[in-house]
């Protein structure tokens, strides 16, 4: 009698098992980018109809703010026009606007933003994402001074919504910061360490020196 409980109960702990996957992956919304709004936002096509997809758990600057500009660019290269994403579609905020994380080919968009600069980590709505995932990936880009970790004492997105304005000077790229490299073909070997591979790509969002083979917002991973 014994043995045949335990295999029932083994059997209820299988199906828990299935369904929490089951769940998991019909919770992955499929739909296609039909435009870049800014550096957290963009708008899908899902199930026939056009939808506005707000980045969960991220801040990217600002209209008028620094960093903003390159911020978008960022959101381009890694998300084209027609691009098949997944949305975990986490709550549906204020003006019909979707909130949730976006993946294409199984790679998290929000997270490749933050590890690279382009937005910081929304603490005060971190809740529904891996929080020390963000946090980490956040820590990574504010070492190697990445997008708007570049500047020193850099205005959060939701400070500059508040009417904070005072923008200071870049520390790291300026000109005089920068191989002379720049202005002929940088590679890989010209950098010792990557933080300093990652300085020209800062400087350079559309990559023209090809530091950054795999766009995910890295330069010259292989190095130091």
């Amino acid at each position: 009698m014994f043995p045949f409980k335990l295999s029932l109960c083994a059997v209820s702990v299988l199906l828990f098992s299935s369904l929490v996957t089951l769940n998991a992956k019909s919770s992955q919304i499929p739909a296609t980018v039909a435009s870049v709004i800014d550096g957290d936002t963009i708008k899908v096509i899902e199930k026939g109809e056009e939808v506005t997809v707000r980045l969960a758990c991220i801040d990217a600057p600002e209209r008028g703010q620094r960093g903003r500009e390159e911020s978008v660019q960022w959101m381009e290269r890694l998300l084209s026009i027609g691009d098949a994403v997944e949305l975990r579609l986490i709550t549906t905020g204020r003006y019909g606007r979707q909130i949730a994380e976006v993946y294409q080919q199984g790679q998290l968009v929000n997270l490749k933003l933050v590890r690279s600069g382009q937005a910081v980590v929304y603490e005060d709505y971190i809740d529904p994402c891996d929080a020390n995932r963000y946090r980490n990936a956040q820590e990574q880009a504010q070492r190697s001074r990445q997008g708007i970790w570049a500047y020193h004492n850099p205005i959060m997105p939701w400070n500059y919504r508040r009417g904070e304005r005072h923008q200071p000077i870049p520390t790291t790229t300026t000109a005089e910061n920068l191989p002379s490299c720049i202005d002929g073909d940088c590679d890989c070997k010209h950098f010792s360490t990557q933080a300093q591979a990652q300085q020209v790509l800062t400087r350079f969002p559309e990559d023209p020196h090809r530091l950054d083979g795999d766009n995910d917002g890295v330069a010259c991973e292989s190095l130091p």
